[in-house]
């Protein structure tokens, strides 16, 4: 009888340890405390941070505007290429043979414009991850002994945002500046031969521009806003997932993994909803930005 009544007690505070961990996923908000109002940084001042290494941005970049230009010229070359097919035999061996020279010496040229522009590049940021760790890593010994017994600057959080944000600062002012900037030179230099072949078809094929970056950027941002805080509702899941494993014994003691199971299926259930509905969303508007791209192609045949 002793025996019975101790396993009925642990079987009700089991259960009542499930549903209130279960209430506690769902009621989880975190408090005002753990939001810290953070300062707006300028991207002025971050780019200042890498002034110190502006002879490594300078080549860096003369090398981004080159390799940016590559891909406008590689296509007029494939239509020069073409288009002396439908001349004369001997003019067309002749003009085959200069363009497979240029081809070649566009190769040679872009192989060691990439590789300037990746080692400038990639000492600027490499450099300017140091800078950054080495400020962050003094202003974290300035803190008073107290700072350091807070949840969230316990010595593995500190490690990991020295790590991440030195790292994400890299990405924006280095990684996303050599993108942008060889974006800039394929566009520049692609309306630079377009206008000069035929001015006034690329006044027309310009005209969808706007549809074009309209379908996309509304595509991104309605994506962004549309699916909303995923983590959270993961959140649930993962919290469930990490009671039933840290009590293991006792759920596979009293057999309740199918109950586990579906309590973390159920936890699952508005997430799956969720990326079913944002996936059909994407592909929509996937849609209509290649229904405008191919429209542009349409017209301007």
């Amino acid at each position: 009888i002793r025996h019975s009544r101790e396993l009925s007690m642990s079987r009700r505070s089991i259960g009542a340890s499930f549903r209130s961990d279960k209430e506690s996923v769902k009621n989880y908000a975190p408090d005002k405390a753990e939001f810290v109002q953070l300062e707006h940084v300028s991207m002025r001042r971050l780019y200042a941070m890498a002034a110190p290494y502006w002879i490594y941005g300078l080549v860096g970049t003369i090398g981004a505007i080159i390799a940016g230009a590559q891909m406008p010229l590689f296509a007029l070359g494939v239509t020069e290429a073409l288009v002396a097919y439908y001349m004369d035999w001997e003019t067309t061996q002749h003009e085959v043979k200069k363009i497979s020279l240029l081809f070649l010496g566009g190769a040679i040229i872009t192989v060691i414009v990439h590789t300037i522009e990746h080692f400038c590049f990639g000492i600027m940021g490499e450099r300017l991850t140091l800078r950054v760790r080495e400020r962050m890593f003094s202003a974290i010994l300035r803190n008073e002994i107290g700072w350091f017994d807070e949840t969230s600057n316990n010595s593995s959080m500190l490690s990991s945002r020295l790590e991440a944000d030195a790292t994400l600062l890299k990405t924006i002012v280095v990684d996303r500046s050599t993108i942008l900037i060889q974006n800039m030179s394929l566009a520049v230099t692609s309306f630079v031969i377009a206008f000069i072949l035929n001015w006034r078809l690329t006044l027309v094929v310009m005209s969808l521009y706007p549809l074009l970056v309209t379908s996309h950027i509304s595509e991104k941002l309605f994506m962004k806003g549309y699916g909303g805080n995923l983590n959270k509702a993961y959140l649930k899941a993962n919290m469930l997932a990490g009671e039933a494993v840290s009590n293991i014994r006792t759920v596979a003691a009293f057999c309740s993994e199918e109950k586990v199971i579906n309590l973390y299926a159920r936890e699952l259930a508005e997430p799956s909803k969720s990326g079913f509905r944002r996936g059909q969303m994407t592909g929509l508007f996937y849609g209509v930005a290649q229904f405008f791209l191919f429209s542009s192609y349409g017209l301007a045949l």
